[in-house]
């Protein structure tokens, strides 16, 4: 276990009860001991950046096993080529498996992954609210994504994480800090 996720945890633990915790992994190094480790610091959830591995198959024992000690297993993945939509298949599993939910991240462009995506400039627009670049076929992707869960009646949640959801997440936060 990482002694900063430790002192990181007892920290928010020693703040109060009530802080929703969670960690991010590629879940390669995923064990019983550490998701047990996990549980016991009140860590409530476990997200996979199962792009991280690739679409690797080989971490799916590792979420389906996170499923048994943390009260909720999401997958993260950066909506950043059409071969997203190769894992389609791939869903149900993840659903029987225990993943309860699916971020499909919006694509940042940036300095560092500028080069590297070659994306054409005629396909990229800039958001306003946060000045980022981003290809417009990362939303379409994310459309993709939740209409075939829908179709095929996937017991998974996805969660828009676009620019604009967080925007409006971002608002919401304002408006409840006013409120307080």
């Amino acid at each position: 276990m990482i002694p900063k996720i430790i002192k990181l945890a007892e920290k928010c633990n020693s703040l109060g009860k009530g802080i929703y915790q969670w960690i991010y992994t590629n879940g390669l190094l995923v064990t019983e001991d550490s998701l047990k480790q996990l549980r016991d610091l009140n860590i409530v959830e476990i997200r996979f950046n199962w792009a991280a591995t690739h679409f690797n198959e080989i971490i799916f024992k590792n979420m389906e096993l996170a499923g048994k000690y943390m009260k909720k297993v999401v997958v993260e993945i950066p909506m950043y080529h059409p071969r997203v939509l190769d894992i389609l298949p791939k869903l149900k599993t993840l659903a029987d498996i225990g993943v309860s939910q699916i971020n499909c991240a919006e694509l940042y462009i940036n300095e560092e992954n500028r080069q590297r995506l070659n994306i054409p400039e005629a396909e990229v627009y800039k958001y306003p609210e946060y000045g980022e670049l981003s290809p417009y076929w990362s939303r379409l992707l994310t459309y993709d994504l939740m209409f075939y869960v829908q179709e095929q009646g996937i017991k998974i949640t996805v969660n828009d994480c676009s620019n604009d959801a967080k925007t409006v997440q971002k608002l919401s936060r304002a408006a409840n800090v006013m409120n307080l």
